[in-house]
């Protein structure tokens, strides 16, 4: 009787030993074997893409088994047009720009946020410390830099501009990317830049330059704007879920990682946007969120319409996609 529950034992022993060594194995086969998912984003030279910074720097896509590389855009608009025409897989991009290219007919899809408040401002009217203007009220004719005319910023400015009986109209808009703004400025060949950071800092560090006025915390009284989101097709999300819900938890974990790097996630924004370090801790940062603010969305729908940016409202459930 003992034997026969000695016999017993040694299987039951020997039988455990093989399930685990065969756990071990697929662990092993399944870990060095398997490919990581090529991933392509597209993000724009402000601090807002910082979470993409971090997410590549500290390895949190790999540990998702994502192989993700990064490529610049000018602005919001062009990276949403490169994620429609499919030469990226998802980009960094205005919550604007993203909402116009939804209303021009492109099913995207959008997740995560960065946002602006007092404490977190990033944009502002900058002029010449000698300059003739003196309030929003003395802009009508004056030439005036924007990088673009399809992003929340100018959104904003005609909320700004009516609220001093002014329009679009009244201002000689010159097309300049973001980064030649101080350069313009600089040599005098516009009146006002609609900067952003770090240009704000910049200037004002560099001296002979004044803030005529914030714009997006100027508008309601929450002094709240949701910024700018990641964006990807509704067709790439739909085949491809289980990479949107890596991409996801890497991006939650980089946002953590900000939290409490505060002073390395600086050297990273001045490695990636080739700043100075101590440029970029001065300067404003926005704040990041893992999820969207629908009733802030739906605000800048609302505005988009009284303006005569889109026609038609706009299911905006239909396009924040919910893991």
């Amino acid at each position: 009787m003992e034997r026969i529950k000695e016999k017993k034992l040694l299987i039951v022993i020997v039988l455990s030993a093989i399930i685990v060594a065969s756990l071990i194995g697929y662990w092993y086969w399944s870990s060095t074997t398997k490919k990581p998912l090529n991933l392509r984003l597209g993000y724009m030279p402000i601090v807002d893409d910082a979470n993409l910074f971090v997410a590549l720097e500290q390895g949190f896509f790999k540990e998702e088994g994502l192989n993700v590389t990064l490529t610049q855009f000018v602005g919001g608009p062009q990276v949403v047009e490169a994620v429609a025409a499919g030469s990226i897989d998802g980009g960094h991009a205005g919550i604007v720009p993203a909402l116009m290219g939804i209303a021009g007919g492109i099913p995207l899809m959008m997740m995560t946020a960065t946002y602006v408040d007092p404490e977190h401002e990033v944009n502002a009217w900058v002029v010449r410390e000698n300059s003739s203007i003196k309030s929003v009220s003395d802009v009508k004719g004056k030439i005036f830099a924007l990088h673009s005319t399809g992003g929340l910023n100018w959104l904003v400015d005609q909320v700004i501009l009516e609220r001093y009986g002014l329009t679009k109209g009244d201002l000689d808009v010159r097309l300049i990317p973001m980064a030649k703004h101080p350069e313009v400025l600089i040599g005098g060949t516009v009146d006002i830049a609609d900067a952003f950071e770090p240009f704000v800092t910049f200037l004002l560090q560099k001296g002979g330059f004044r803030i005529l006025t914030r714009t997006l915390t100027q508008v309601y009284p929450d002094h709240r704007w949701d910024y700018t989101t990641i964006v990807f097709t509704k067709d790439f999300v739909d085949k491809n879920k289980g990479v949107i819900d890596a991409f996801l938890r890497a991006n939650a974990k980089a946002l953590s990682w900000i939290k409490d790097h505060p002073e390395e996630t600086s050297r990273m924004i001045a490695k990636y946007l080739n700043l100075e370090y101590e440029l970029v801790k001065a300067m404003g940062k926005p704040g990041w969120l893992e999820k969207l603010d629908r009733n802030g969305v739906q605000r800048e729908v609302e505005l988009m319409l009284k303006y005569g940016w889109i026609k038609e409202p706009i299911d905006i459930d239909k396009h924040i996609y919910s893991p």
